[in-house]
């Protein structure tokens, strides 16, 4: 995974363990922390209608069938696909763009 992706307090795996990014160290190899029911449960989805769905300052996404979608909010006129969205740092980046605030994680 490349540093350029990674903000500060994203999470990561590191060592096998989860570890949230303080600051960035040269050689460090981490790696992306895949996005998974249980991991959508612990950022604060919940599962309706058969796919997970997050409501939240004016933003809802969902993700179903592996692929995460902006659904509504204040810039969205139609529901769009995010297919680049497959690991938890590139949900948190997103959701830190809309909102302007962290996405609270309990992992």
């Amino acid at each position: 995974m490349k540093a350029n992706e990674l903000m500060l307090n994203n999470w990561v795996l590191l060592h096998g363990k989860y570890y949230q990014v303080e600051d960035f160290r040269d050689g460090e190899v981490v790696e992306p922390i895949p996005l998974t029911e249980e991991i959508l449960l612990k950022c604060g989805f919940k599962f309706m209608d058969y796919l997970f769905k997050y409501c939240g300052n004016d933003i809802e996404l969902s993700y179903e069938d592996g692929n995460v979608y902006l659904l509504s909010g204040t810039y969205v006129e139609t529901p769009s696909e995010l297919s680049h969205i497959k690991h938890l740092h590139q949900l948190q980046n997103l959701y830190f763009s809309l909102c302007q605030e962290e996405l609270k994680i309990e992992l």
